[in-house]
């Protein structure tokens, strides 16, 4: 990590921190009489040169189109020593018994502060959230130091990109609780714009994450994202009667502005893996005996250093067995490629190869399989992303035709027929712009959205209603009210079942997922009056 400067004390010094903040002030008692000194880094040459490939797409940003320093600035305003903290983190709704802590931790001069600067305009109209990039640099080079002190940062320790400390993800995860809470607490106070302008911030924040450049913290991203499609919904259900026509439009048109096909695989893997290469191989193209078993052993022994010696005895034992430099550079590109092909092709293509990455023998080809992470994981994220961004946008055109025929939804009650759509184009593109929003994404991507009127003639519904199953126990819907979901990862029709607060079902899970109306809310509302 680089020397530490002078910096301004932060209104609410987080533990992490202090030990930091005390190193760098005994550091500058020491160096007072060469204050004009460059800086020192603890990373060489080599881990310089693979910092400076990572980060040259976000330098190339300017200034104004990156987050980064607008929420340090943000972080360093709030509060978290108060208890309320742990209420925001939670999931909220008015008829939980934290609901008022969140709020009103929310609510506070101090988080009001950190609000005002995410969601502050620049010139253009746009805020933070809405912002190119969250554009923090990896390491501590391009950096500034307060933020080091104050651990909003990627540290990146000695010469290995993997052995990385996301020490900035818990500050930012809190940002967007706070946001989140911040919409609550606006809409608790009629201010339907302003909720409106945090909830969707809280999206944008989730949005931007997903673009950074490493697997785990892409995976903390779209997960992120996905959470937040449920937290939408929650929003809209809690405020069904207080937000106006204009406030769900912009809600579901602003998520279709998400840009969900402009995730990118994280390039970041990629270098690791020539990172690696370049450590493991002698001058000869082969494997180096002494390197090879020490930096094979690290990958093992990371975060379990006890495992170090029997990691070492073990890759010593089977180095011969390894791959030339030439078949591992090309087995580590054709991974790559492959990767970035299937990334391209459609959700549900039938195209799709398999994984050459997935082919690669364990021990062969240590210096790929080791380091990477498998990307698996992020392709089969996509398809609830996409279905979850549309079930929420489209929900959000539904609560808008409500709101315009002025329907009310009381759990127990029927609503009037006339007051309720009777099919999805009523919705599209009066509410939502795109038809392709009203695609039911699990099932095709031609098949839309399911959509129904409940009606007491339908032989699939009894005189008490329509009795959707959740974790925690039944909700009964009444006759006319709307029902939207869509199949989950069966592709079956299960009548609307839904998995309760689950943004992304296991596969082979037998259910569908509802996005309207919200079930768990309605079972809580249901309790809570």
């Amino acid at each position: 990590m680089t020397d530490c400067v002078a910096a301004r004390e932060p209104r609410h010094l987080r533990a992490p921190a202090r030990g930091r903040m005390r190193t760098c002030v005994a550091a500058l008692a020491l160096a007072a009489a060469a204050c004009g000194a460059e800086r020192v880094s603890a990373q060489t040459s080599n881990a310089r040169k693979f910092l400076d490939r990572l980060n040259a797409p976000i330098l190339a940003v300017s200034e104004d189109e990156r987050a980064y320093k607008i929420y340090f600035e943000a972080h360093d305003c709030i509060d978290i020593s108060d208890p309320r903290v742990a209420a925001a983190s939670t999931r909220l709704d008015p008829w939980a018994p934290t609901f008022q802590d969140a709020i009103g931790w929310a609510g506070e001069p101090s988080q009001q502060e950190a609000v005002d600067l995410m969601l502050a305009k620049n010139q253009r109209g746009l805020n933070a959230t809405q912002r190119k990039l969250f554009g923090l640099p990896y390491g501590t080079y391009d950096v500034d130091d307060d933020l080091i002190i104050n651990d909003f940062v990627v540290y990146v320790h000695g010469d290995m990109l993997f052995d990385r400390e996301d020490a900035y993800l818990a500050r930012y995860q809190e940002l967007m609780h706070l946001l989140r809470a911040e919409a609550f607490r606006r809409a608790e106070s009629g201010n339907g714009d302003g909720a409106v302008e945090a909830i969707l911030g809280m999206s944008r924040m989730a949005r931007q994450l997903c673009d950074q450049r490493f697997y785990n913290e892409k995976l903390v991203g779209m997960t992120a994202l996905l959470e937040s499609f449920v937290q939408v919904r929650d929003f809209m259900w809690a405020y069904r009667d207080k937000l106006s026509i204009e406030n769900f439009r912009t809600i579901g048109i602003e998520l279709e502005r998400l840009g969900l096909d402009r995730i990118e695989m994280p390039p970041g893997e990629e270098l690791i893996g020539e990172q690696l290469i370049e450590q493991i191989f002698g001058p000869d193209n082969r494997v180096d005996k002494e390197k090879f078993p020490e930096v094979m052993a690290t990958f093992d022994s990371y975060g379990a250093p006890l495992r170090r010696f029997q990691a070492v005895a073990f890759w010593q034992q089977v180095v011969e067995r390894h791959r030339s430099k030439r078949e591992v550079e090309v087995a580590l590109k054709n991974a790559v490629a492959n990767w970035k092909l299937r990334w391209r092709l459609p959700l549900h293509s039938s195209l799709a190869p398999d994984s050459e990455f997935a082919k690669l023998d364990d021990l062969e080809y240590a210096a790929v399989k080791r380091p990477i992470r498998d990307l698996q994981n992020l392709f089969d994220l996509r398809i609830p992303l996409a279905a979850q961004l549309n079930g929420t946008a489209t929900a959000a055109g539904v609560h808008a035709y409500l709101v315009r025929e002025g329907a009310k939804l009381v759990p127990g009650q029927g609503a009037v027929e006339a007051a309720v759509p009777v099919r999805l184009a009523q919705i599209q593109p009066a509410f939502v712009n795109y038809e392709s929003t009203l695609m039911d994404i699990y099932a095709s991507l031609t098949d839309k959205l399911h959509f129904t009127v409940i009606r007491n003639t339908d032989p699939r519904f009894d005189y008490d209603g329509y009795t959707v199953r959740t974790a925690e126990g039944t909700v009964n819907l009444f006759e006319f009210w709307p029902l939207l979901y869509s199949v989950g990862p069966d592709r079956a029709e299960n009548l609307g079942n839904e998995l309760l607060h689950n943004s992304m079902p296991d596969t082979g899970d037998k259910c569908d997922i509802v996005y309207f109306p919200n079930i768990d809310m309605l079972l809580r509302e249901s309790k809570g009056r």
